[in-house]
């Protein structure tokens, strides 16, 4: 009952914010009505026209790509799945803030395109959005696609070729059953996530939603605008996930008689060209951008090690809450029934909700319930708490599913109480869930900008806000150390999430 209770306070988190922008949205001039101008409705065509455009075009990509991983006799194919991936350790921001750098007038692309009489080149507005976005997010349409085509029986391409299919159409109908629910999955999380993205917009200087709510919210006197543009951009992303409804990745598993292999022949190379070029736009310029700046002008350490220490300040104080919020969440999800799977995906809106609305909500509602946690650590702590517990659920359920609900009852037979049972058998067996759940919620902690932007604590700072700062201001050298640390913090997650989707097509 404690347990069941305390789920449903953390589920519970997800409402606060939304219903205090609602409040504060009704407050001012022309109230809740005021959403139906079509100021808002502009911005809300720029702001879907922007994620469909992005979903549209990273899904197609995904798509080739994981064909040619998975379908394809593709030389050094244990090499491809992780260079496609590692576009997941680049933060979409961090990525902006690279092109931007590196095709200044300063920058080492911008120099090579002066030499060659082209330029300057402005990275900005719809079209630099809609590439860096698209470059950032393959990989999360990659991976569900990746795995329902590992999962394809070979033997139906070969029967399909012997009822007198070419080569192309026998690939298409043995892919066909298992492409439409995984493409769906990973075109919705692709969409979910640009609409939601402060810091590309931003940095590129595109005025979709969450670039908007953040100007409404620092430079007017009456938030109650940047409140009304919060809970469209809500609106927005509840629309998406209703309309998505259903769109889980899974498929089902069968006996594969052999895995499937489309031959090339001798243009087998010539698959490797897509991907490089991938790697290139996605990873390596990049990559070399920031480099060339660090190099070039080197950070301050002392400025440098202040962030570091804030980052690693912030995640320590989030991540046992965190943790503790997402046993107890799975738990209740995995072994409560309904009624606990549907706490579950209360939960699990959270993470879809962008992480300045849920900032701008807790700080109306610190502001109008105790003004004196206003510039204090528990509404970061509950923000992150709101993004990023259903991480942690979803690493510890992988864990909890596999403990069979007759150990804690044999343990109940022994004498154990309910909690004991869990302590000395349960958690034991889940502690590499829980560790991985952990991980998680410091990275992402790390990485989180738009959050942190609104409501970390006067004269703190982490690697994401000093990136921030320094872009803003254009210096480029100074943001170039931060932004290589978050990346090699970002890649420590995208190379579990690879060897998670490894392990799940392999099921």
């Amino acid at each position: 009952m404690p347990t069941a209770l305390a789920a449903i306070g953390i589920a519970a988190l997800v409402a606060i914010p939304i219903g205090y922008l609602a409040i504060r949205a009704a407050e001012g001039r022309g109230g809740l009505g005021a959403i139906l101008e079509p100021s808002f409705g502009w911005l809300v065509v720029r702001s879907l026209g922007l994620g469909l455009t992005v979903g549209v075009i990273a899904t197609a990509l995904a798509l080739g790509l994981a064909v040619l991983v998975e379908a394809v006799d593709l030389p050094l194919r244990r090499l491809a799945t992780p260079l496609v991936v590692m576009p997941l350790a680049i933060p979409s921001y961090v990525a902006a803030s690279a092109y931007v750098a590196g095709l200044s007038p300063l920058g080492p692309f911008g120099q090579l395109l002066a030499g060659l009489g082209v330029g300057p080149v402005f990275p900005e507005g719809f079209t630099w959005s809609v590439f860096v976005l698209v470059t950032s997010t393959v990989p999360l349409a990659f991976l569900p696609l990746r795995a329902a085509i590992a999962r394809v029986d070979g033997d139906l391409y070969d029967a399909a070729r012997t009822l007198g299919c070419s080569r192309t159409r026998a690939l298409a109908t043995a892919l066909r059953p298992v492409l439409g629910r995984a493409a769906r999955s990973g075109f919705v999380i692709v969409v979910l996530y640009t609409i939601a993205e402060l810091g590309t917009v931003a940095i590129l200087r595109y005025d979709a939603l969450p670039r908007v709510i953040y100007h409404q919210f620092l430079s007017a006197f009456d938030r109650a605008a940047a409140a009304r543009s919060a809970l469209v951009l809500v609106a927005l992303v509840l629309l998406v996930i209703v309309v998505a409804g259903g769109t889980s990745a899974r498929t089902r598993a069968g006996d594969r008689g052999r895995p499937l292999r489309y031959h090339l022949g001798r243009a087998r190379f010539l698959a490797l060209v897509p991907i490089a070029g991938y790697v290139l736009v996605a990873t390596i310029v990049p990559l070399l951008s920031l480099v060339a700046w660090l190099v070039k002008t080197p950070s301050s350490g002392l400025a440098l090690g202040r962030a570091v220490t804030g980052s690693l300040h912030a995640a320590a104080i989030v991540v046992v809450p965190s943790v503790v919020g997402a046993v107890i969440v799975a738990v209740v999800a995995e072994r409560g029934g309904r009624a606990g799977r549907t706490l579950g995906r209360i939960v699990d809106v959270g993470f879809a909700l962008p992480g300045l609305v849920v900032a701008l909500g807790l700080s109306v509602a610190a502001l109008r319930a105790m003004p004196s946690l206003y510039h204090g650590w528990v509404p970061y702590v509950l923000a992150m708490m709101i993004l990023f517990v259903p991480l942690g659920v979803a690493a510890i359920r992988g864990s909890l599913a596999s403990v069979p609900p007759s150990l804690e009852e044999a343990a109940r037979t022994l004498g154990a109480s309910r909690r004991q049972a869990f302590w000395r058998v349960t958690l034991p067996i889940v502690r590499p869930g829980v560790l991985a759940a952990a991980a998680l919620v410091v990275i992402s902690t790390a990485k989180e900008l738009g959050a942190s932007l609104l409501i970390l604590p006067p004269g703190e700072t982490t690697l994401a806000v000093q990136l921030w700062d320094a872009i803003e201001e254009a210096r480029y050298g100074h943001a170039a150390a931060p932004a290589l640390l978050l990346i090699a913090l970002a890649a420590i997650a995208s190379f579990a999430i690879e060897r998670r989707g490894m392990k799940e097509a392999a099921r």
